[in-house]
């Protein structure tokens, strides 16, 4: 974002075609040296470039200019050592700065990658200048620490302007534009620059690959990243964690969590991110309670946890409701200081909107230091799944009225508050107003959210007319909807069409004939009742066993029909009896 206010001022216009100026790079220079010092305070640097964008521009009250003297590495080695923290790289750059220091190629170079780090495009901007004005804008290191750092920022228009500019390119430059280009959304791009790197006989490294697989990831391309595997396995670096945990990632993400154990288990030593990435894959793959145990074996070797792994683990005791363990790793949340990270405050909103405690939930939001789209949409979302569709409608008016920009996510949130609540006449309104006001053309779960408004409110017709005029292809879960609708509001002729539609989708779909034998049976129609029931014996459709949870001694137990497996089922099975026992005696006093 603020990449894009920065250059829509009139003042600050910089070429983003394939070949940029040095005319261009150089109207970042009149940044005042004072207002750079501000900007680098420790408390306010990572806001940076919020502050950069409003200065007023030109301003000529001071140059930024490196000027011309020489000095020692020794003397400034230990400002710019490997293992300072990048803002305090930072800070002593602009001070050796102020003094009239001329800045080796290392150190432009260690003060790129901690803009790198922090994601400080205008700061590195400047520094792009400095570079060209000082004639070292064809040195292969700090080209690369461009590249890298435009990469990272989400300005590929400039890293590929540098990239193609440069006369030679190593394994460091390779890997900084097939990264950019993944992480971008471009993955087809990264597989193609791989493939001519490769070419090129320059040896990918493990950061290359890591990056290729997650392209592939991106692209939903399987069949390509068990090439890159196989690849990966012969040239015998398949044990790099950084390598495993992209490899572990991608099957997850495909629903493969046999592959991904097996590389977890077989790797030589698991650090934080490869059991990052296994909690991850189970509790996007629904498989909660395998997440939260191999979180408790990482807490038995000692390992710290990351924000990505608390948001995972919160994700999955949403998904089982197990309010207890969430409550438990919100506590270790605030122990390793991550309570204010807005990523983690997003998913303990999450965890407690789905587990009911939406007071919670409105306070994980409150306490947050920080707020951005994603925390706004989650409350909203908590708010409308748990009935609270007007409180999650005013919401939604603050978040706007603040200057948030609502996304595709955010309004599915609002059309669920405005279907749980039954307010059509709103639905329509933010349904309409997703395209003409914001400029986002709806999507299936948008069209999904209007159809499931409709049904509710008894418009049939209106729902049915919406899915066939839409843009898209109706899903599985659209149809079944409707098909609800006129069970509930008795419309047997439309549920007859629908039910049709779905049986050429999912033709052993249980749900399909189970909704189609209540219509029937709601209007009296025994033998179409009959006929249903037959073809489901005939297909092979069978109901699926029910399946339920309880948690008891901070452990959670799963239970199906006529459950013998459990270790105690002789002992439930005998209190069960006897609650049976109690409640025919209850029933008879009452007659």
């Amino acid at each position: 974002m603020y990449a894009l206010s920065l250059y829509s001022h009139p003042f600050f216009l910089i070429s983003t075609s394939f070949a940029y100026t040095t005319h261009s790079l150089s109207l970042i220079s009149h940044l005042s040296l004072s207002s750079c010092e501000f900007l680098l305070r420790p408390e306010l640097l990572r806001h940076g470039s919020h502050v950069f964008s409003h200065i007023q521009w030109p301003c000529t009250h001071f140059s930024l200019s490196l000027k011309s003297y020489n000095t020692t590495v020794s003397d400034t080695h230990h400002l710019f050592d490997k293992k300072t923290e990048p803002d305090q790289v930072l800070l002593s750059f602009f001070q050796n700065n102020s003094f009239g220091i001329k800045h080796t190629k290392y150190t432009l170079c260690t003060v790129l990658n901690s803009c790198s780090k922090l994601l400080n495009l205008p700061l590195g901007l400047q520094l792009h200048t400095q570079i060209v004005k000082l004639g070292h804008k064809e040195n292969l290191f700090l080209s690369s620490a461009l590249l890298d750092l435009y990469s990272k920022c989400g300005f590929m228009a400039m890293a590929e302007s540098v990239f193609y500019t440069m006369k030679e390119h190593d394994e460091v430059s390779w890997t900084s534009i097939i990264a950019g280009c993944s992480q971008n959304g471009r993955g087809q791009e990264a597989l193609e620059l791989f493939i001519e790197m490769v070419k090129e006989d320059i040896k990918p490294n493990s950061f290359t690959f890591a990056s290729v697989i997650n392209a592939c990831t991106g692209l939903s391309a399987l069949d390509q990243g068990t090439q890159i595997h196989v690849h990966v396995i012969k040239i015998g670096i398949e044990s790099n964690n950084f390598i495993a945990a992209s490899l572990i990632d991608m099957y997850a993400k495909f629903g493969d969590m046999g592959r991904a154990k097996i590389l977890f288990e077989t790797s030589i030593q698991s650090d934080i991110v490869m059991y990052t990435s296994m909690i991850t894959g189970y509790s996007q793959n629904l498989q909660c309670q395998e997440a939260l145990k191999l979180f408790l074996d990482m807490q038995n070797e000692g390992m710290g946890c990351s924000k990505f792994t608390f948001a995972s683990l919160l994700n999955s005791c949403g998904s089982l409701a197990a309010m207890e363990q969430g409550i438990q790793i919100h506590s270790l949340i605030i122990k390793n200081g991550f309570d204010s990270n807005v990523f983690v405050a997003t998913s303990l909103n999450d965890m407690y909107a789905k587990c009911g405690c939406i007071d919670e939930a409105r306070k994980a939001f409150d306490d947050s230091r920080e707020r951005n789209s994603f925390l706004w949409s989650a409350m909203i979302m908590g708010y409308a799944q748990n009935g609270h569709g007007t409180e999650g409608l005013k919401l939604f008016e603050e978040m706007v009225g603040r200057g948030f920009k609502p996304d595709h996510v955010c309004f599915i949130g609002v059309l669920t508050a405005c279907n749980h609540g039954g307010f059509l006449d709103k639905g329509e309104y933010y349904f309409n107003s997703m395209k003409d006001k914001y400029g986002l053309a709806p999507k299936l779960d948008h069209y999904a959210c209007m159809v499931d408004l409709y049904g509710r409110t008894g418009h049939l017709k209106m729902a049915n007319d919406l899915i066939d005029e839409m843009p898209l292809k109706p899903n599985s879960v659209m149809l079944s909807s409707l098909l609800g609708a006129c069970k509930v509001h008795g419309d047997v002729e439309l549920g007859k069409q629908v039910a049709d539609k779905l049986f050429e989708m999912e033709p052993n779909s249980l749900a399909a004939h189970v909704t189609l034998v209540g219509i029937y049976a709601k209007a009296g129609l025994w033998e179409e009742v009959a006929k249903v029931r037959r073809l489901m014996r005939e297909s092979g459709v069978r109901r699926r066993t029910g399946c339920s949870w309880i948690e008891v001694g901070k452990r959670m137990h799963a239970f199906v029909a006529n459950d013998r497996a459990h270790p105690f089922s002789l002992e439930i099975y005998e209190v069960l009896d006897y609650l049976s026992l109690d409640m025919r005696e209850a029933m008879h006093n009452v007659i």
